[in-house]
């Protein structure tokens, strides 16, 4: 469930898809305004319209979906007040996602090094390479 509504939704954007895995009670990191959130998908798909999302370890333990993903893409629009440089980037979250009923009822997602990303679309700097 979770695998696919990441799929879906962050990875190809398909916002219309989320009455299919969220309630109209779920929230995003303590907000439960998930438009908000919807709104920041739609603007990053802009800033990065080849955004690809990889997810590299997924674990659940009872009503709990840990996942930890990897986003790569290419500076093509604005993005934190930053215009466009066509700068490949690369970053990393987890995703702390609660099922209920079929659902995603709650959601903590974190973005980890945004100061890498920030850092790759401003001086071109690569992300730290895998031993």
């Amino acid at each position: 469930m979770v695998r696919t509504y990441l799929d879906e939704i962050a990875q190809r954007a398909n916002i219309i898809a989320r009455e299919r895995y969220f309630t109209s009670m779920t929230t995003f990191n303590g907000d439960p305004d998930l438009a908000r959130q919807f709104a920041r998908i739609a603007e990053t798909r802009l800033a990065f319209p080849d955004l690809e999302m990889t997810i590299e370890l997924q674990i659940a333990e009872g009503p709990w979906v840990a996942t930890r993903v990897t986003f790569r893409g290419t500076h093509m629009g604005e993005f934190a007040g930053v215009p466009a440089t066509g700068r490949r980037i690369e970053y990393s979250g987890t995703a702390m996602d609660r099922l209920e009923n079929g659902k995603v009822v709650e959601m903590w997602h974190t973005v980890n090094n945004i100061h890498l990303l920030m850092r790759q679309i401003a001086e071109g700097g690569r992300p730290p390479q895998k031993p």
